[in-house]
């Protein structure tokens, strides 16, 4: 990524990163995944790829596209996914922002709040309801994300 622009501070991100966690109500992991993180165009830009297993669910495959908004100072990105065999139509909307060790990830209904080890080769949180958000195990489970490449 191009030193010195707002997307640098997602640079932490780039990279190939193997994902596990549990839902609230499980006592042992039912959520894996894999994903791969990279600028493009020109670095303006994040694509991530990935496939995860949620539950009982079939795998299925993302893509996510990340840019800067500088009106409001946050990462704004849609979302590609296949479920079910079906392809999500709009895609969805997230929003992502950066504080030194802390990322957030964030929908509508919840969010994603997760902090990097020292090293920045772990990034281990949690999604959770937004207030006055109703919980489920979609909205409230655990996700840990260890770089492997």
């Amino acid at each position: 990524m191009t030193s010195n622009t707002p997307m640098q501070r997602l640079s932490g991100l780039v990279g190939t990163w193997a994902m596990n966690g549990r839902t609230l109500s499980s006592a042992e992991d039912n959520i894996t995944g894999e994903i791969a993180i990279s600028p493009i165009l020109g670095g303006g830009y994040l694509e991530l790829k990935g496939t995860m297993k949620f539950m009982d669910n079939p795998e299925f495959e993302s893509l996510e596209i990340i840019h800067y908004d500088d009106s409001r100072d946050v990462f704004p990105s849609l979302v590609y996914a296949t479920m079910g065999g079906l392809t999500s139509s709009p895609p969805l909307e997230y929003e992502w922002e950066i504080n030194g060790d802390v990322v957030l990830h964030r929908d509508e209904g919840s969010t994603y709040t997760g902090k990097f080890s020292q090293d920045g080769k772990v990034l281990d949180g949690g999604w959770r309801p937004n207030e006055g958000q109703d919980s489920s195990d979609e909205s409230a489970h655990d996700l840990t994300m260890t770089k492997i490449h």
